[in-house]
């Protein structure tokens, strides 16, 4: 950095004056800070907005569309340990969930940014925005895809999510990762070879339904064959509305 001055900025020995200097040493202190601040939006910028499913709760990948599973006039019908429970797309947002003899609808919201991998559809579930079914007046919701480079990624986030949903749900809502046999939520999620998943499970000390819709990519496409799965469980109807 340089910096000119006459000899209007000078005293008469030959000194700068104390105004000078002051003037001086902040434009240096905002050059420094500018030049800071600048280095680190490049850091920033070339950081890899990596999907981490490892803990991270918020990836920072802006969504530019959502990436959705279930197409409108279609239907999943999956069942697990919990029951049976059917999911269908009305519209590109309303989703109808029917379980136990009963149906309850939402409007899904866009994700604008990756969650947990998914840039897809969910519901928080505020309040309690459904009449009551069976012990359940509240769902919290999630529609998406996962994206993995491997195979044996995929294969680990699937066993990662088939014990996290397998806690144990207490009357007041809390959970625990004990292991016990019996447990109510065992065995709630099922997928497909092509790598369609569904979750279904309640917490009923919530009152609430939670029903998570992915689908696997594997390098950008769907799989032929997953350990563990049994396409038996889910099947996917496409409704005719010419009818």
């Amino acid at each position: 950095m340089k910096f000119n001055f006459d000899s209007r900025t000078k005293k008469k020995n030959g000194h700068l004056n104390c105004a000078t200097l002051r003037r001086m040493l902040l434009l240096f202190l905002l050059t420094l800070i500018a030049g800071s601040l600048s280095c680190l939006k490049s850091q920033a910028a070339s950081h890899d907005h990596s999907r981490s499913r490892e803990g991270q709760m918020v990836d920072d990948e802006i969504c530019n569309c959502s990436e959705v599973v279930i197409e409108p006039e279609t239907k999943i019908v999956a069942t697990n340990s919990v029951g049976t429970i059917q999911i269908t797309a009305v519209t590109p947002l309303e989703r109808t969930y029917t379980w136990e003899g009963d149906s309850r609808s939402v409007k899904m919201i866009r994700r604008s940014y990756r969650w947990y991998g998914s840039c897809g559809l969910y519901f928080p579930g505020d309040g309690y925005h459904w009449k009551e079914h069976h012990g359940i007046r509240r769902a919290v919701l999630n529609e998406g895809q996962q994206h993995f480079d491997t195979a044996d990624e995929a294969t680990a986030w699937l066993k990662k999510q088939t014990i996290e949903n397998a806690m144990v749900w207490r009357n007041d809502g809390d959970e625990t990762t004990e292991w016990l046999k019996g447990r109510t939520n065992e065995n709630a999620m099922v997928y497909r070879n092509d790598g369609l998943v569904v979750t279904f499970k309640k917490r009923l000390g919530r009152q609430e339904l939670d029903v998570d819709v992915w689908q696997i990519y594997i390098a950008n496409k769907k799989p032929s064959k997953l350990p563990g799965s049994d396409d038996s469980k889910i099947v996917v109807i496409h409704i005719d509305s010419s009818r």
